[in-house]
């Protein structure tokens, strides 16, 4: 049943004289089928099909609406594709239709609602708090049991959705239309699900010539949008830290921009969860034992983290193309610039990772003879890139080799690191702790050593110096940094304890 033989139908009725209808008829629900040639037609004017989550539910005739402009979708969110997509409150059914409607109320974010409306009406075939309350054969497993090890008490239980699991462990097999994202996804990150989730839908933006979006459903965003050098329309949870289009797209916090950290990055959007102190931050930290630039922080009332800067560069595949730029290649870059500096102990290896090892990380590399060749890439990812040793690289605050200062972002300066160095890095004089974690491009997990701005060291390396002020965790036992209780660690010797169980410190 479409929208448009409804309104024939209630043309009708209302023409025999039974009263006006079409109140009831908008507020409404309607199912519609994706693979027809004629369903946004089909929904009728000013609505279209909406297939986001068609893999792990159905369909449903939208509004639509303008993503640039929230009034077009008054007392709902519009989604990335122009969805005008109805807000409820989690564990009611009146928001969205009914008992018989086939929208249920998906919880949208675990931060408190002030109208108390923190869920949005999505056409899924269930809800859960926990596995036992998933029945299907299919969808046998919580939202909460894919996350719980990512994000911990932040996110509330109720309202989440039974996802297919098992693609890995068990060899499930998914559903058309939806992706095992472990086996998609690069094996450096840390934490992702065992579950599938439904490949990205093509859509025309609202008010564009042909452009086109990859729409996810709640929660989850475009593999392509994090990723941006593949092309791979895979679904994926949307991380705190993630690159990310829209606030539908994110697990934990808004979508925001890094404007405040330079200008030219207020397009550079990430999931950033709200914080007040870093302590709010921890849960985000994954479960690997983190260092200066995988940390999560909390800088300017958002939990952010040094690693998002990186996500533009990495690829899944060696030798790929390089989508942001057709001049680049896809491969590992230590064997031309080597470690960068880590402020910390040589015997401690390199301190800044993307994940498990970081020299088989393959990132976009452009080989370059100024920095002039890498505007296209500065341009692309909206993060600046210069030419240093005849490739481009992302300017990262004490990571990225500098020249000169005209080569660094926010306000930092071109400087030779205390450490023994063979080049200068982007950083920051300081005369205090306070300089360097109140600089938005650096944040509280930098110290000030000897009036420069320098990466904390992580647990289980000595810091350059034996002051705990140089450490992550802010404790130093036995010579070495140490983490204090409920840190995420690898080893006994990296907390403060001596005990680290189930990738925590006790």
């Amino acid at each position: 049943m479409v929208r448009l033989a409804l309104a024939l139908t209630v043309g009708a009725v209302l023409a025999s004289g039974c009263g006006d209808d079409r109140e009831r008829i908008v507020a409404s629900v309607f199912t519609c089928n994706p693979a027809s040639p004629t369903a946004d037609f089909d929904c009728g004017e000013g609505y279209f099909c909406y297939s986001a989550a068609e893999a792990i539910g159905g369909s449903v005739c939208v509004p639509t609406c303008d993503p640039s402009d929230p009034k077009t979708c008054e007392g709902g969110i519009c989604s990335l594709g122009g969805a005008c997509l109805r807000r409820c409150k989690v564990g009611t059914t009146d928001g969205c239709g009914g008992a018989a409607s086939p929208l249920l109320c998906l919880r949208q974010t675990a931060m408190p609602e002030v109208d108390g409306l923190d869920g949005i009406c999505s056409p899924v075939s269930s809800l859960c708090a926990s596995s036992a309350d998933c029945r299907s054969p299919v969808y046998s497993l919580c939202g909460t049991s894919s996350t719980a090890d990512r994000f911990g008490a932040p996110h509330q239980n109720d309202g989440q959705v039974c996802l297919q699991g098992g693609c890995v462990a068990a060899g499930t097999a998914c559903v058309p239309g939806s992706s095992c994202i472990r086996k998609v996804v690069p094996a450096s990150f840390d934490n992702i699900p065992d579950v599938c989730t439904p490949n990205c839908v093509a859509r025309s933006v609202p008010g564009s010539d042909g452009g086109l979006v990859d729409e996810c459903m709640l929660g989850l965003t475009c593999l392509s949008d994090v990723l941006p050098q593949t092309e791979r329309r895979v679904c994926v949870p949307g991380f705190a830290g993630f690159l990310c289009r829209n606030k539908l797209g994110c697990l934990s916090g808004d979508c925001q921009g890094w404007g405040d950290v330079a200008p030219e990055m207020a397009d550079f959007r990430t999931c950033d969860p709200p914080c007040s102190s870093d302590d709010d931050c921890l849960a985000y930290d994954g479960n690997a034992n983190p260092n200066a630039f995988s940390k999560f922080v909390c800088r300017g009332g958002r939990c952010r983290s040094q690693l998002s800067l990186g996500l533009p560069e990495l690829c899944l595949r060696e030798k790929d193309a390089c989508k942001l730029d057709p001049e680049a290649e896809c491969r590992v870059p230590t064997e031309i610039l080597g470690p960068p500096p880590d402020g910390g102990a040589p015997s401690c290896g390199n301190q800044f990772s993307f994940g498990a090892n970081s020299n088989t990380t393959v990132t976009c590399v452009r080989r370059c003879g100024g920095d002039d060749d890498c505007a296209r890439l500065s341009s692309a990812s909206h993060i600046k890139h210069v030419c240093i040793l005849g490739i481009c690289l992302p300017v990262l605050p004490y990571l990225t080799p500098c020249g000169s200062t005209s080569q660094c972002l926010g306000g930092l300066t071109c400087e030779k690191p205390p450490v023994d160095s063979l080049y200068s890095v982007c950083t920051l004089r300081c005369s205090s702790p306070i300089d360097c974690a109140a600089h938005p491009a650096l944040g509280s997990s930098f110290a000030c050593q000897d009036g420069l701005c320098v990466p904390k060291t992580r647990a289980g390396c000595p810091p350059p110096t034996p002051l705990a002020e140089l450490c992550l965790g802010g404790e130093l036992a036995q010579g070495q940094c140490v983490s204090p209780p409920g840190w995420p660690c690898d080893a006994d010797s990296e907390c403060k304890s001596g005990s680290c169980s189930g990738n925590r410190c006790k």
